[in-house]
């Protein structure tokens, strides 16, 4: 089902979530586009540990931003297989608090942050949900704000991935690094080299 561009708001979802509690057959939502905020996207994945069949949900153009416990409810979730959520102003903090809980999902294979304010500080988490998800094959996060320190934090973790086949570090600046004593090319190598199972 497609409602972009349907300024749907946080209000709005309340009654379309409701709703979609009883509901078993739908397996795809688009939401983009509606200025859903933090709010909105925690009452989202709160209302989904009552629905198990919703497999792809499309987030992407709205404003969850800077939110505390927007995703709390991810790992609980038995459903989900893609989520997408370009341009949403997603920083550090919360990109955090996803990726801890991307470590204990069992069910996400694809998970897009395209376009938002991810930055050296989050790419612990992303290195330490690397190492322990199982499922998860297809991550984007181009177009943010890691810089070479964060990207060596990341390729290090794909040394002990055993899912992951594409990985999008595009448009970031991870040429650059504050520490003159990392090397980023030889960080890459080394992640690849001992990796089996990227192929993008």
């Amino acid at each position: 089902m497609d409602l972009d561009d349907s300024n749907i708001g946080d209000d709005g979802l309340k009654s379309i979530f409701e709703n979609l509690k009883s509901n078993s057959t739908l397996q795809s939502l688009c939401l983009s586009g509606n200025k859903i905020t933090g709010n909105g996207t925690s009452l989202i994945f709160e209302s989904l540990l009552s629905n198990s069949t919703l497999k792809k949900l499309n987030l992407d153009y709205n404003y969850i931003g800077t939110s505390i416990s927007t995703f709390k409810y991810l790992s609980s979730n038995n459903s989900l297989t893609t989520l997408s959520l370009q341009k949403n102003y997603i920083n550090d903090n919360t990109a955090t608090e996803l990726f801890e809980e991307i470590k204990l999902n069992s069910t996400l294979t694809v998970l897009d942050l395209g376009y938002n304010k991810l930055g050296d500080y989050c790419a612990k988490s992303i290195g330490k949900a690397l190492k322990s998800n199982v499922t998860l094959t297809v991550l984007n996060i181009k177009n943010n704000k890691l810089s070479g320190d964060g990207a060596i934090e990341i390729f290090e973790s794909l040394k002990f991935n055993s899912s992951l086949k594409v990985l999008n570090i595009s448009r970031n600046n991870i040429g650059k690094s504050r520490d003159v004593h990392n090397n980023v090319p030889q960080s890459i190598f080394n992640g690849l080299q001992y990796n089996n199972t990227l192929t993008a």
